[in-house]
């Protein structure tokens, strides 16, 4: 059995959706924006969860992509199609207010390395408190996930999306610091059993955003976990917007 939920797990957080091949010229998929939200406590960089990232690229009337940095701080536009050569953006929200936009590095000749992510940490402030975190009861029957969330209070579905009544963003799903969209979130609803998660935890929003109203970080008694980096020193943090 615990090799079955392994193989599930596995097959959960490796399907990946078709991206469009009609992007501008200049856009490509070989290269991404990846990083950590931390912050910095007496010399002491530390991971700083749960940040709304919009992600925008020459036009800034709409963001080309959202995201949410997870129990470690890690954000990841891995499939977002982008330009190296023009100076995108990101907004950095903590809920519904906006605490940094920050101006990645803009490439005037192509990267050393053929794909890949490009480090985008961004520090953000120490001192801040935006959201609660409250730990779910587990029971160890068997049950299945889709109905043990049916049960949560407060807690919605909608084709497999998560959200909290009241709120009109969704709930981001994490499990083991892996972001879960789509057919993956389908197939950990309908075939992972209880029994196997080590801890659910349902991250809210104090004031939610349009895109979020929080997240839910499932940890697994099987699978990797992955950690912020002990070694620290190549966190630094890319310029913020004056």
């Amino acid at each position: 059995m615990k090799q079955n939920i392994k193989l599930l797990i596995f097959m959960a957080m490796n399907v990946f959706s078709v991206s469009s091949s009609m992007i501008h010229a200049q856009e490509q998929s070989d290269y991404f924006y990846q990083g950590y939200t931390f912050k910095q406590v007496n010399d002491v960089k530390m991971a700083s969860p749960y940040f709304t990232v919009l992600m925008y690229g020459t036009d800034n009337s709409m963001p080309k992509a959202v995201a949410m940095s997870n129990a470690i701080g890690d954000v990841s536009f891995e499939g977002v199609p982008m330009d190296l050569y023009t100076q995108n953006k990101f907004e950095v929200y903590a809920g519904n207010q906006l605490v940094g936009v920050y101006l990645p590095y803009v490439f005037v000749e192509a990267p050393t390395f053929p794909y890949g992510n490009i480090n985008t940490h961004m520090q953000v402030p120490s001192e801040i408190d935006f959201y609660t975190v409250t730990n779910l009861e587990l029971p160890q029957n068997g049950m299945l996930l889709r109905a043990f969330l049916s049960g949560v209070p407060n807690l919605e579905m909608e084709d497999d999306n998560l959200f909290v009544k009241g709120a009109d963003g969704s709930l981001r799903v994490f499990v083991n610091n892996v972001n879960l969209t789509g057919e993956k979130i389908t197939v950990i609803l309908d075939q992972l059993p209880v029994d196997y998660i080590k801890s659910c935890q349902l991250v809210l929003y104090n004031e939610p955003n349009k895109y979020f109203a929080g997240a839910l970080n499932i940890t697994l008694t099987v699978g990797q976990v992955s950690e912020f980096p002990s070694d620290t020193q190549y966190i630094e943090s890319i310029p913020l917007s004056e």
